[in-house]
């Protein structure tokens, strides 16, 4: 029995060796992850002359954007950015404070 558990020990070591090798193969191989939470901007689309091609070169630098709340509405962002006051506080949702053109515009 001592002899036969003697010549089955090399067999598994290589077994776990080779297990363990597959799986630091196969962490290795997994893409870097990435955070896309933050880091983005907008920009009304009337405000922006350049061409889709350009601002999505990634050395396009964005002058005068706004940053981007992510996950968030353009509305939610242009708050934060306090560019109009929050909606939910008082009589701020009228449309002479946040203009009904806001919901009719593109934004990048």
């Amino acid at each position: 029995m001592q002899n036969r558990v003697a010549k089955s020990f090399p067999l598994i070591l290589i077994s776990v060796s080779l297990f363990s090798s597959q799986k630091i193969k196969a962490q290795s191989d997994q893409p870097k992850s990435m955070i896309i939470s933050s880091g983005w901007q907008l920009q009304d689309v009337a405000k922006v002359p350049q061409s889709g091609e350009k601002i999505s070169n990634p050395s396009y630098n964005p002058e005068s954007w706004y940053a981007a709340t992510v996950p968030g509405t353009v509305l939610t962002s242009l708050v934060n950015d306090k560019v109009y006051p929050d909606p939910t506080y008082g009589e701020n949702n009228r449309p002479e404070i946040i203009p009904e053109s806001l919901s009719h515009t593109s934004y990048l």
